[in-house]
């Protein structure tokens, strides 16, 4: 008598990359700092080799913002920290204040200036798709 092979159906597994992928979405994304005087410009090669990406990121997001003239006549001055997600293929796919300077025109001009920026070069391989950009006001290349 012959015994057929019972085979059970198989679970869902999940592989070790898929794992990986859903791990790395859920950890801290990569901070850099748009417009800040603590730090040498990434643009002007004070960074560049540690994530030449992040350079490219900063110095598009950079030429982008502007100090809102509004702004500059009541001599308002802050951080705006704006989150923002690209895809694969570098577009902008979701962006969000996360933190505010409580003024809304500062906000609004750090947001644009994000929105402006894109789309962005594709992302290497392996580098994140999730990033956190603050950005001063005035920046230093700015007038007070």
């Amino acid at each position: 008598k012959e015994n057929p092979d019972k085979t059970k159906a198989a679970e869902p597994s999940h592989d070790r990359a898929s794992l990986q992928r859903e791990f790395a979405a859920l950890s801290q994304s990569p901070h850099f700092s748009i417009a800040s005087r603590e730090k040498p410009s990434p643009v002007s090669g004070g960074q560049c080799h540690t994530n030449p990406y992040l350079c490219t990121l900063y110095g598009l997001i950079m030429r982008q913002q502007h100090y809102p003239e509004s702004a500059r006549a009541r001599h308002l001055e802050d951080k705006v920290v704006v989150a923002f997600w690209i895809d694969e293929r570098g577009d902008l796919i979701h962006q969000a204040l996360y933190k505010t300077s409580g003024y809304p025109e500062l906000d609004s001009a750090a947001v644009s200036a994000v929105e402006k920026a894109a789309p962005f070069p594709p992302p290497p391989p392996g580098q994140p798709h999730g990033f956190v950009a603050q950005m001063a006001f005035p920046s230093s290349e700015q007038d007070k």
